[in-house]
């Protein structure tokens, strides 16, 4: 199966850079890669505008007003070329041989994610005590408000069909961290089939993750999608992707 996978990044040229390195030696050659910069200045535009010219497969879009996390994601989603979709974080905490393991759990379900949070996942170095624990009362949050249960909707590990992105696409209005939430809800919604798929994980920092802040702008975001996200009857969604394009 030929797959696309974006890759959001800002201001971190050096892990991008070992982590695209990571998935060209590691997965078929016909994977095609799409870089996401929200707004760099730290020289990620420089390298990737001479970089790669022997890897066609690799695309890189620069743009100059962040866009959000989710943003990035759903502007590489756009531009993907395959029928299997995905992203993956550029920090390289799950190995690319495990995003193998999501594309071919697509022969049975819609969307697959990596999940830390199921049996047989394997940590081998752990978030901070604080976000593990952020991380179980968000995600008691998101089945009490949602009714979607799934473990880890934060991985940033996640395939699915282009089908599924073309069902939801003009509905999506969350443009950062709390994206995956309402992307898995609105495939939920939508009757798509999702799976977790236990992953390899080795924490890397996130210094630009404040969270308190950024904690409390995703539980406000919960609280939006479940009062505003109507399948039939909004098109924020579809303004809101289209100014990416």
């Amino acid at each position: 199966m030929s797959v696309s996978i974006t890759f959001p990044c800002k201001d971190e040229k050096k892990r991008i850079v070992t982590t695209l390195e990571k998935y060209l030696a590691s997965l078929p050659p016909d994977y095609e890669y799409i870089i996401i910069d929200n707004g760099s200045t730290d020289g990620t535009k420089e390298y990737f505008e001479q970089a790669y010219p022997d890897h066609p497969q690799v695309k890189y879009f620069w743009f100059e007003k962040p866009l959000g996390k989710g943003g990035a994601v759903y502007a590489g989603l756009e531009r993907a070329t395959n029928d299997i979709i995905g992203f993956a974080d550029p920090d390289g905490a799950t190995p690319p041989t495990d995003y193998q393991k999501l594309v071919e759990g697509l022969k049975e379900v819609d969307v697959t994610l990596g999940s830390r949070y199921i049996k047989g996942a394997i940590i081998k170095q752990k978030q901070p005590i604080y976000r593990r624990m952020g991380s179980r009362v968000y995600n008691t949050l998101i089945r009490l408000i949602l009714g979607l249960h799934v473990a880890d909707t934060q991985c940033g590990f996640k395939v699915m069909r282009r089908e599924v992105f073309q069902a939801i696409r003009d509905h999506v209005t969350i443009m950062n961290y709390a994206f995956d939430v309402e992307l898995l809800y609105l495939a939920q919604r939508k009757g798509f089939n999702i799976r977790e798929i236990p992953v390899v994980w080795d924490d890397q920092s996130e210094a630009e993750f404040n969270p308190f802040k950024s904690g409390y702008r995703m539980v406000i975001d919960l609280i939006k999608i479940r009062l505003t996200t109507r399948l039939n009857n909004h098109s924020d969604g579809l303004n809101a992707i289209s100014k990416l394009i």
